[in-house]
């Protein structure tokens, strides 16, 4: 009886690190910055898709949505995080400001790109659709991508605590939780899943 929970388990957990480890291996080929938007992407498109590919399979799988999504995820998401990375620094500068107008701001722009990334993982299309379906994704969701915006930074603190679950889940567990909690409340708004391209 607990054969088969064992199995699943232990292979879920192999899944996770194998996209973790694409995933870090992807932002360093993108030399970081430009590497970040394309990776996370990946791996929500691995995560989306654990039931159906093996690890291998979902490594090369990665792979090919890397390249074939690297300059849409960097022309739609990096403006949200360089707005949201310069609403932080206004807020340490400009306190009063901070609480009413610059955090929330932030927040939005963080949670926008949130679903910039989901809604790519999800469909392929141009910059224009990206935005649309993002912008679809967000209003479908909005509170679950806010209340995620403030949970993975907490994750990801946990995680650098000890540098070797970094490594492993750092990046595949949050986007684990994100695709489940997601994908139930945008499965009426977004179209079907992506092809798997093996």
């Amino acid at each position: 009886m607990m054969a088969p929970l064992v199995f699943t388990l232990t292979t879920r957990i192999w899944q996770l690190a194998a996209i973790n480890l694409t995933a870090l291996g992807l932002i360093v080929l993108g030399l970081g910055i430009f590497g970040l938007a394309p990776a996370c992407a990946a791996t929500f498109w691995g995560v989306a898709r654990l039931n159906e590919l093996s690890a291998g399979q979902l490594s090369k799988g990665m792979w090919r949505e890397y390249r074939a999504e690297f300059m849409t995820a960097n022309v739609v998401v990096l403006p949200m995080l360089l707005v949201c990375v310069a609403c932080l620094a206004m807020a340490l500068l400009l306190p009063m400001l901070a609480l009413l107008v610059l955090l929330p701001l932030a927040w939005f722009a963080a949670a926008y790109a949130l679903s910039c990334l989901f809604a790519i993982s999800c469909l392929r299309g141009s910059i224009t659709d990206a935005l649309s379906n993002a912008y679809t994704a967000f209003w479908q969701a909005p509170l679950r991508l806010l209340a995620l915006v403030v949970v993975l930074p907490a994750v990801g603190l946990l995680a650098g605590k000890s540098p070797l679950l970094f490594v492993y889940f750092g990046l595949s567990a949050p986007a684990f939780f994100t695709c489940h909690l997601l994908s139930g409340a945008l499965a009426s708004a977004m179209p079907c899943k992506r092809e798997i391209l093996q």
